[in-house]
């Protein structure tokens, strides 16, 4: 891939932002341990081998902003206080569709 060290890093920089580092396992620390295991497993599998370079790209994406923007709340609890994610996403996979809108909102 043509990616620069520069947009690479501004990248990294601008998802890191959205990881609220009070949140006790939902913040940047896991998305890490997230990304080092998908990186082991796309060293490591035979599985991975059969993948174009675009999905070990997307996978490692996958895992930079699996829980972006997370406000350490379950999706039950969004949808029991009404939360204005849950009137947003109407009640279905709340948290998955904020983290996959945030994640569009950040590669813009």
């Amino acid at each position: 891939f043509s990616l620069s060290k520069r947009v690479l890093r501004s990248f990294i920089t601008a998802v890191a932002s959205h990881y609220d580092s009070r949140v006790p396992y939902h913040n940047f620390n896991h998305v890490c341990h997230v990304l080092h295991g998908v990186w082991l497993l796309l060293q490591t599998s035979t599985a991975a081998k059969m993948l174009p370079p675009e999905e070990h790209l997307a996978l490692m994406l996958a895992a930079i902003c699996h829980d972006l923007d997370h406000d350490g709340h379950s999706n039950a609890y969004h949808i029991n206080t009404q939360s204005e994610l849950a009137r947003i996403y109407n009640d279905v996979s709340v948290l998955e569709n904020h983290h996959c809108a945030m994640t569009f909102a950040v590669l813009r």
